[in-house]
């Protein structure tokens, strides 16, 4: 177990079958969700994951012929989740999407002005702030005719998975980087509009390829997905085992996904914003942890920012939170895992890990196995040393 566990992936060993949908940080590599689940679970088992992002424990567990419950308050992760676990039928859906390209491609053939355009078929151009900014007329243009098209399609399932291939190339049509944040080209790609229906083709071939073979491994094991606040589940079933990979203080989510929102209208980012775990915009109090750890370092990080220390401190009474719900929903003796990294903020190291371990001591488990795992610097963007990974696996006793 351990070496499957410690051994690096490349990122195209991790985007086999429907991994590859769509991007999205901090995901769990798949082969370590598969390694531990097979680990500590056998077939039948129903696994929670609180976090479960772009859904990387629910397609494993299924493949392992596990049920699964996945939760998450972002909107877009459950959309992508739902799609990715969602068998369809192949030959409908190549019906839908041969006549969602054709026609997107006859009406982007046409001329005229953006006025003139969007009088003559009324897409759905969202507003937004600085739209031009971040998108030239041309992309503007084509991303508003797939949208509307997409709206048309009857079928609910096959419409969400043409959403997410169209969120899946937002921001390749955008003027932004490929980050996990929002940041401005240097020197933005002209995108023609024909650019914009070309990459949605590829993309959608590209997932019903994938989806066509998930089909002929899929099983008939539940999938259960919640958009919820993991810190207040209700009517969740207990579960056999718990894995996670929670969001990372450092990493903004809102942010990463800020235009993706805009264009799928989905919930209202700034609100979002002010719920989701690791937010950095908190008005109130510091939180005194009862971890020497945790509280010495959220008071240094205080000193430099005021409002930073008390998000940190937030952060982790959140966690621990989850970490209760987690304790109460797991079955007696029974094991969860959880995926924690190191990140610096503010110059000062954040050994995550160390703190994960008192607070779910605090909410109840034990801990049983400490598994480091490092992540080359080469495979990271702009880190100048090895990141190192935890995972942490507790015993509810």
């Amino acid at each position: 177990m351990l070496n499957a566990i410690q051994k690096f992936y490349k990122p195209k060993e991790t985007r086999y079958l429907t991994h590859s949908f769509h991007p999205y940080p901090n995901k769990l590599v798949p082969q370590v969700a598969r390694t531990i689940i097979k680990e500590y679970t056998k077939e039948n088992n129903t696994i929670l994951d609180p976090f479960v992002g772009s859904g990387t424990t629910l397609i494993e567990a299924n493949l392992l012929k596990r049920n699964s419950i996945g939760i998450d308050l972002n909107p877009l992760a459950c959309l992508i989740s739902k799609v990715k676990t969602t068998p369809l039928e192949i030959n409908k859906l190549n019906d839908v999407t041969k006549k969602l390209l054709d026609d997107s491609h006859f009406n982007l053939k046409r001329n005229g002005s953006l006025r003139d355009f969007t009088d003559r078929i009324n897409p759905d151009i969202p507003e937004f702030p600085k739209r031009e900014y971040w998108f030239q007329k041309d992309a503007l243009i084509g991303l508003s005719v797939l949208k509307e098209l997409i709206n048309k399609i009857e079928d609910v399932e096959i419409k969400d998975f043409c959403l997410v291939a169209f969120s899946s190339i937002i921001k390749e049509c955008s003027n932004a980087s490929s980050l996990y944040k929002l940041t401005k080209l240097e020197e933005p790609k002209r995108i023609s509009k024909l650019d914009v229906t070309c990459k949605f083709r590829e993309k959608i071939n590209q997932m019903i390829e994938s989806i066509n073979t998930y089909n002929l491994k899929t099983n008939s094991n539940f999938i259960e997905i919640h958009q919820k606040d993991s810190r207040y589940l209700r009517d969740i079933d207990e579960a056999d085992f718990v894995i996670t990979n929670p969001p990372n203080f450092s990493l903004d989510f809102p942010r990463c996904f800020k235009i993706h929102f805009w264009w799928l209208n989905l919930d209202d980012i700034k609100k979002l914003d002010r719920m989701m775990i690791g937010t950095k915009k908190i008005n109130g109090k510091l939180i005194n942890l009862n971890i020497d750890c945790a509280d010495n370092l959220i008071n240094k990080i205080k000193e430099k920012n005021h409002c930073m220390g008390i998000a940190l401190s937030k952060y982790y009474y959140d966690i621990r939170q989850v970490l209760t719900q987690m304790h109460r929903l797991l079955k007696e003796d029974k094991y969860c895992c959880i995926n924690v990294s190191d990140c610096v903020l503010h110059g000062n190291p954040i050994r995550a890990p160390d703190t994960y371990i008192e607070l779910a001591k605090q909410a109840g488990f034990k801990l049983d196995k400490r598994i480091k795992r490092i992540v080359p610097k080469k495979a990271l963007v702009f880190a100048s040393k090895d990141k190192i990974e935890e995972l942490l696996v507790f015993k509810k006793t």
